[in-house]
């Protein structure tokens, strides 16, 4: 499987039986074809989704990848340059074998191992591509329409489930959230545009628009502060902190009894994600209220973000003392996986064996080898940190004359109030 290459573009290609010059050809084809079409991943949710576990596993298949060498690659050995900056390319003796059999190519030609890299060559790998699964609760993604005012279009209001990224990156491109709607709405692949996202843990509202006019005027009101955003959290430990928030720095207690937390997040570590409060970091502000208790040290809160920082909620949620109930990333009260472990193993190994025996790059597999447990993160299988109690729920947009706009989703199970959630869903 691919490890976090989100700085590796995507280059189009489809599965076929590989031998070095096909391999030239399918590394140099055109990119009109959009890749999700050409692998054959635009497809609705119920499409390689289990029933009965509610898992979503898309079959593995051949993906080429290609990266544009970086001025610090310049003059760097190719071998040397493949295991410092991919995180899948760890395995030197697999990357010989791949060289060898021509998966990997400089400029659309075979090299060796030595060869070395001049600023923008373009290095493309040919891999067996193994996205990990997403739980879908539903056969389908609950998605609204709703038309703007002022004859500026339409979006399209998708609620994510958790543990499915909202667009393509990474190791997900056909269990992605865009890639599954524009299934679903018969929309071409690629046209559908997030005008924000959620962290893949998280679920909620995504607002998308599919063309440039909507997009535009979401996207306004978003970077002009006239959007008002609310957020519901599970959180563990409200009641027994909350006599200490008025003696952290940067929290304010307001006359409603809300909490005003304004400090600063910095992204401390770029490849996981992990951001912290830093004095060098870009100003934060959230609003915090306390909804219901929920028994068993838990509590449901209201949040509403004044700005758009990443992890924003789930970083000042943790510095009050109250991680988010599952966040395992911010010290949040463990709980059970989306899916059992089982489940997920036997729904990644179905289609073992399945693939064109033919093909090199099944052949030095990382996955195929060593199997899906060394091969993934436990939030990856499905497990504790894959979805956290946080949701988006409410998006109100300005228009100024021509009125608010609320854009909103259901509450999950979770979130509802007490005798909406003894009633099941």
């Amino acid at each position: 499987g691919e490890g976090g290459e989100a700085q590796e573009g995507k280059k189009k290609g489809r599965q076929l039986t590989h031998n070095d010059d096909n391999n030239k050809r399918m590394q140099k084809k055109s990119k009109v074809e959009p890749e999700a079409v050409s692998l054959g991943l635009n497809l609705p949710l119920s499409a390689h989704r289990d029933s009965s576990t509610k898992i979503r596993c898309v079959p593995p298949y051949l993906r080429t990848l290609t990266a544009v060498a970086k001025p610090r690659w310049a003059g760097a050995p190719l071998l040397d340059t493949l295991e410092a900056e991919f995180v899948s390319c760890k395995n030197r003796p697999s990357n010989l074998l791949a060289l060898e059999a021509g998966l990997i190519l400089v400029n659309g030609e075979k090299a060796e191992p030595d060869y070395k890299l001049k600023f923008q060559d373009e290095v493309s790998r040919l891999v067996h591509f193994h996205e990990p699964p997403v739980l879908c609760p539903s056969p389908t993604l609950s998605i609204a329409k709703v038309e703007l005012p002022a004859g500026l279009g339409s979006v399209y209001c998708v609620s994510k489930p958790p543990t499915m990224p909202t667009h393509p990156a990474g190791q997900y491109l056909g269990n992605s959230m865009t890639t599954v709607a524009e299934a679903e709405l018969g929309l071409s692949p690629g046209s559908l545009r997030p005008c924000h996202r959620l962290d893949k843990c998280t679920s909620g509202l995504v607002v998308c628009g599919a063309d440039k006019k909507s997009v535009k005027a979401v996207l306004g009101r978003m970077d002009g502060g006239k959007v008002r955003k609310t957020y519901l959290a599970r959180v563990a430990g409200w009641e027994a902190c909350s006599p200490r928030f008025r003696g952290l720095e940067g929290v304010a207690l307001e006359g409603d009894g809300s909490i005003v937390v304004d400090r600063p997040i910095k992204c401390l570590d770029p490849q996981e994600g992990v951001r912290a409060i830093h004095e060098d970091g870009k100003q934060a502000r959230t609003k915090f209220s306390l909804l219901r208790r929920c028994g068993g040290g838990e509590d449901l809160v209201l949040c509403e973000p004044a700005t758009g920082r990443g992890h924003q909620i789930r970083v000042h949620l943790a510095y009050l003392g109250c991680p988010i109930v599952g966040d395992k990333l911010y010290g949040g009260k463990e709980i059970s996986g989306a899916a059992p472990l089982e489940d997920v193993i036997n729904a990644m190994s179905k289609w073992r064996g399945k693939e064109e025996a033919s093909s090199a790059a099944v052949g030095i597999c990382d996955v195929c080898k060593d199997g899906v447990e060394r091969s993934f993160k436990s939030d990856q299988l499905l497990g504790h940190g894959s979805e956290i109690r946080l949701h988006a729920w409410k998006y109100c947009l300005d228009f100024g004359g021509d009125g608010s706009l609320l854009l909103e989703v259901a509450r999950p199970q979770w979130g509802k109030d007490k005798d909406e959630e003894d009633e099941g869903p």
